[in-house]
């Protein structure tokens, strides 16, 4: 599975590479804030999930992602939004994405990845 990460904090981006890495063999890209994320999905648009926090410096994780929709190179099934934020669960969950709070954990992240859809 081929997954991008897009999280400004160092330790948070860090600790979701490790879960994710601890749940099996998957290529994981980095990203540091919502055009970045945008740079990576447009250089190779074929992630199979793309993890990404609301609350990133310059366009939020949430507009990184209608960006990428609307440009067609992901679909909100293939998508998980981290937020702390409770009041933007129901925004993620209305265009399809799935949310997970944070402090995002092992067993939480498990699960996103086993809801998806198979691509």
């Amino acid at each position: 599975m081929r997954i991008l990460i897009v999280e400004d904090d160092d330790d948070a981006r860090d600790l979701m590479q490790r879960m994710i890495d601890a749940t099996g063999d998957h290529a994981v890209t980095l990203a540091e804030n919502g055009e970045e994320g945008l740079r990576h999905l447009r250089e190779q648009n074929a992630y199979d999930m793309i993890v990404s926090d609301i609350g990133l410096p310059g366009i939020s994780g949430l507009e990184m992602v209608d960006q990428a929709v609307q440009a067609g190179l992901i679909d909100f099934a293939r998508v998980v939004i981290c937020s702390a934020n409770t009041w933007l669960r129901q925004e993620v969950l209305a265009r399809g994405a799935c949310c997970i709070s944070k402090p995002v954990d092992r067993k939480r992240i498990f699960a996103a990845m086993k809801s998806l859809p198979k691509a």
